[in-house]
């Protein structure tokens, strides 16, 4: 019986513990700056992302950010192309 009582209050924990932190990573992006760049013929999202990383984070983390933030499906670009970057 205690063991179930044990589950059942690590459960309640967890659903109660988790919405906080959710909510902790939704509010930093909400106070993110970004910039616009528009895709020119031969740019890449990792060109992109190495041009406006003023910070020095890791570029894999910042391509893995650009592609969110504009909900790329793939990393293909095209000329034209407004793309939201984050900069910090």
């Amino acid at each position: 019986m205690k063991k179930g009582k044990l589950l059942i209050f690590v459960l309640v924990i967890i659903l109660v513990v988790f919405p906080v932190f959710k909510k902790v990573k939704s509010e930093k992006i909400k106070n993110q700056e970004y910039i616009y760049v528009t895709v020119k013929s031969g740019d890449t999202v990792w060109k992109i992302a190495k041009k406006h990383n003023i910070n020095k984070k890791d570029i894999r983390k910042l391509v893995y950010e650009i592609r969110e933030i504009n909900k790329l499906d793939t990393l293909i670009i095209h000329p034209g192309q407004l793309i939201k970057v984050p900069i910090e």
